[in-house]
């Protein structure tokens, strides 16, 4: 009877792998998965498809440190919890629909994750484990394909098998049903066949980089770890993997982690290095990982910038919201190492818990976050999707400061608790969500301030100062990102994958992708100094910053549902002074067609300028109104007064992806100095958004004499 229970499973995982269409929505879950209904696991991240959702077994990516210490917990919460019996339960439930498939281990070249994106829209490719043909661009319903999507879809598909080998592994040692093992076994011996191809080697790396080759290991060693006990391995199995896996991989980690310095990649590298010293008993490589150049100390003691003060607040060193937590999650695993260690100091536990509160300091009430440098969708960047690092920090690290924002995290992703971690690290239960600030914040060594107002208008403002530090970081200084009901109404657009150079490449790196000043229309790269005044009426801030003999200054006041912006420029040497704006929509207004000679050259129309399209150029003699319809009944209305005739600019600019259009609006003038006091309104329905005159907030002194 179990055989043909088996068989039927079988055939029914083989239905659903080969049906172009299940139940009216694309079999877009594939490889012996049924179709979920949408949102039954949202904000889990993947890959880099911001609208991925799946199963809890297919775990999250990046994932977090798994060894055996953590089975005790385990065990203890599926006996004793109710919430663990039944997240341990959905696992088992779920992992009937992959006993009956071999493990997916593709025996070809792994590419790079960043071709996995369409070559038309920009967007982020649907990754199904069913599909290695032709690969869906979600935002169009059309497929595509070239060698290098193929490449990429490998690498992802061996990256999922071996999150699901860590799940299966964890149900293993909850429950003690071989079958798990067996299954992951079977999947250690197809990556060790995969190991052995030395024809699919890039230079030293064997999944096209030393990055992929880490993460790899480090679920390789989970899955091991866990399992390695069972019947299911031949002792010639473990001679096998110890050394066709481990022993043949981390040299070369060893080899890159000596050349490196700080950064997202080393992290992993001392990760995997250390995990595996852990797995073999090799003290060499569990030291090189925790204590080596690169390792877990200079990495929080650098990467973790420190203030004048000696404070911390936890921002990542490279600039990016995404890279901060892809950095963040090898760096709980070392942290992890060390404490079984005993090799814990106070400062490094400080450096890591400024890591989880910083992005928490930056979130809305509905967890959106701002998508500042390299990578991520913009309306999608949500604390939510990583609150396996909040398990983590709320179970190890301070119940009573994490244990509300882990709670608040369910709720907005509308979820159960649904990850491994949870079993692992997690408290046994979750306080009244809560922690996600209501008030003003401020990240004071990163220079950053968010503003906030609930409502009845929920709007949140981020101004970014703080120093320009290039690689994933962009030349956004003085920016601000303004968010209103939940959404980005003027935010930053972040970047998609690497593998899209040139014209796009350009734009999402520059200056004039972002809200903000510049001069003689090229990127405006230094330190911003950042005067934060909350508490002032209004409330209020100043960013200063000096660069090629120019001094750019651009003071913010929070005035719901208005902010006004007041922008000056100061030059030794007649230049081309210059602002942008963009917002989601098209924006729309008014122009004069007179230039009243102001002698400006035309806008450039190469690098990151080739994406302002459709413009039309008039003149701004003192004052102009502009608006912009946000979606989803929001609205946004800017008024500006300049000290002096200006060139004003209309077009329209790529969004993340590049179909989400946005409005753009460039203004310059010639000469040595320029005042430009800008107010922006927001708000939702049917309003008309009647920004008043510029002049009255002048005239009335609204603005302060402060500064």
């Amino acid at each position: 009877m179990k055989c043909k229970r088996t068989s039927a499973l079988a055939l029914l995982a083989l239905a659903l792998l080969t049906a172009p269409e299940v139940a009216g929505m694309p079999n877009n879950t594939g490889y012996g998965r049924p179709s979920l209904p949408a949102g039954k696991i949202a904000w889990r991240p993947y890959t880099l498809d911001p609208g991925d959702s799946g199963w809890v077994i297919e775990g999250v990516w990046p994932s977090l440190y798994l060894d055996r210490s953590m089975c005790p917990e385990v065990k203890r919460k599926a006996a004793s919890l109710p919430w663990a019996r039944r997240l341990v339960a959905t696992m088992r439930r779920e992992a009937e629909w992959v006993l009956p498939l071999p493990p997916q281990v593709p025996m070809e070249p792994c590419g790079w994750r960043h071709d996995f994106f369409s070559r038309t829209t920009g967007a982020h490719l649907r990754f199904e484990p069913a599909r290695d043909d032709r690969y869906l661009d979600p935002t169009t319903g059309k497929r595509e394909r070239d060698p290098t999507q193929r490449r990429a879809w490998a690498l992802l598909a061996h990256e999922r098998t071996y999150r699901i080998m860590n799940s299966l592994a964890v149900l293993y040692q909850a429950t003690g049903d071989e079958r798990y093992a067996r299954w992951v076994a079977a999947g250690m011996r197809l990556a060790a066949d995969y190991f052995g191809h030395q024809e699919f080697h890039k230079g030293e790396a064997l999944f096209h980089s030393p990055l992929y080759d880490a993460g790899m290991l480090l679920l390789l060693a989970g899955a091991y770890d866990l399992t390695r006990d069972s019947a299911a391995y031949a002792p010639a199995d473990h001679a096998r993997i110890r050394t066709g896996i481990f022993e043949e991989r981390v040299p070369s980690l060893v080899r890159f982690l000596d050349k490196s310095g700080v950064g997202n990649i080393p992290c992993f590298a001392a990760a995997a290095i250390s995990r595996c010293g852990v797995l073999l008993g090799r003290e060499d490589w569990i030291a090189r990982g925790l204590r080596g150049a690169g390792g877990l100390e200079p990495q929080l003691g650098q990467g973790v910038p420190t203030g004048a003060g000696g404070g911390v607040d936890g921002f990542w060193c490279e600039g990016t919201m995404f890279y901060h937590f892809y950095a963040l999650c090898p760096l709980i695993t070392l942290y992890e190492i060390a404490r079984q260690q005993g090799q814990v100091d106070p400062d490094l536990t400080r450096r890591l818990r400024a890591m989880c509160e910083a992005p928490v300091a930056l979130a809305g009430p509905e967890g959106s976050l701002p998508n500042l440098g390299d990578l991520g969708c913009p309306s999608h960047m949500n604390l939510a999707a990583y609150r396996h690092v909040y398990e983590y920090a709320a179970g190890r690290l301070e119940a009573k400061a994490f244990g509300p924002v882990l709670a608040s995290l369910y709720r907005i992703a509308n979820a159960p608790r649904t990850d491994w971690a949870a079993l692992a690290w997690g408290p046994d239960a979750l306080p009244a969500a809560g922690g996600l600030p209501a008030s003003h914040s401020l990240l004071p060594v990163a220079q950053m301030g968010t503003f906030r107002a609930t409502d009845p208008y929920p709007m949140r403002l981020l101004f970014r100062a703080g120093r320009f530090r290039d690689g994933h970081d962009h030349p956004d200084r003085l920016s601000v990102f303004l968010y209103g009901w939940g959404r980005p109404l003027a935010g930053d657009l972040g970047e998609p994958g690497y593998s899209l150079r040139g014209l796009h490449h350009n734009w999402y790196r520059s200056t004039l992708a972002h809200n903000t000043l510049f001069v003689d229309e090229q990127d405006t790269k230094g330190e911003a100094a950042l005067d934060w005044r909350p508490d002032a009426q209004p409330a209020q801030a100043q960013g200063t910053l000096r660069v090629g003999g120019v001094t750019l200054r651009r003071t913010v006041y929070w005035e719901p549902p208005r902010v006004v912006l007041v922008d000056e420029w100061e030059s030794d040497a007649d230049r081309r002074l210059g602002w942008a704006f963009h917002a989601a929509g098209p924006v729309t207004g008014d122009l004069s067609s007179d230039q009243h000679g102001l002698g400006l050259p035309p806008l450039p129309d190469q690098g990151a300028w080739a994406n302002l399209v459709k413009r039309r150029t008039g003149m701004m003699a003192q004052e102009c109104a502009l608006s912009w319809e946000t979606g989803e009944g929001t609205w946004l209305r800017m008024l500006c007064h300049s000290d002096r005739p200006c060139e004003v600019t209309l077009g329209e600019a790529p969004g993340n992806p590049y179909a989400d259009r946005q409005g753009m609006v460039v203004m310059r003038v010639p000469g040595r100095r320029w005042r430009l006091t800008t107010v922006l309104e927001v708000g939702r329905g049917r309003g008309a958004g009647a920004t008043n005159s510029v002049a009255r907030y002048l005239r009335e002194d609204r603005l302060g004499k402060e500064h």
